[in-house]
């Protein structure tokens, strides 16, 4: 599946940045709302000769989606937890090596 980011896998938290949906979709979304990744998908806006050009999706297991409806992903940004913020940013001190000898004196 090309054009997925890297930061949406299933089992990924996202967070909703643009919650339009049209007044005929089955389901809404609410911004600022975290989601979790279900599935993905490759989808088009509309149906047949209206159809729009073809983009990732992603269907949320927090709705209820018996049709595997998705959502475009540029509507929603990856969630980073204050661990995975902490990791990155301390991630060259956290590099564990191996002690270096101490010599006793006698």
């Amino acid at each position: 599946m090309s054009g997925i980011p890297s930061w949406a896998k299933v089992g990924a938290k996202v967070i909703c940045v643009d919650d339009f949906t049209p007044p005929s979709h089955p389901m809404g979304l609410v911004r600022g709302e975290v989601y979790t990744i279900n599935g993905l998908d490759h989808a088009s806006a509309g149906f047949g000769p209206y159809a729009g050009p073809i983009h990732p999706v992603a269907i949320l297991a927090e709705l209820d989606n018996p049709w595997a409806i998705g959502f475009a992903l540029a509507r929603f940004r990856p969630v980073k937890t204050i661990e995975d913020d902490i990791s990155e940013h301390f991630a060259q001190h956290l590099t564990v090596r191996a002690p270096l000898p101490v010599e006793m004196a006698s």
